[in-house]
């Protein structure tokens, strides 16, 4: 039994070694948003203050951790990737799968 937890310790410590977990990197992205605070879209099921930044043709989910009415038409923000598991099912109006969203640390008009 004792080799056991050895050679599970030794496993775990060369899988960490071969593989460390990966920190998620900060964002900075700028461009004209679409704010989704007080109706009722997909990214109101991970946040209720949030919208869509577009970067070109690209639309980015981002979520503010506070509740502050965002008032930009352009705008920069940076923070994090964040992934969520929905549980959508019953009488819950989410859809189910993952959702991918900028979680926003700090954002400045422009």
């Amino acid at each position: 039994m004792k080799h056991f937890y050895s050679t599970t310790w030794w496993l775990l410590l060369f899988s960490l070694a071969c593989n460390p977990p990966q920190k998620p990197t900060v964002e900075t992205l700028k461009g004209s948003f679409r704010s989704t605070k007080g109706v009722m879209a997909p990214l109101s099921c991970v946040c209720y203050n949030g919208g869509y930044l577009s970067v070109g043709k690209q639309e980015i989910a981002i979520c503010f951790a506070d509740e502050t009415d965002i008032k930009c038409q352009t705008i920069e923000v940076s923070g994090k990737y964040v992934t969520k598991e929905l549980g959508g099912g019953g009488n819950n109006p989410c859809p189910t799968g993952q959702m991918t969203y900028l979680m926003v640390d700090t954002y400045k008009c422009q």
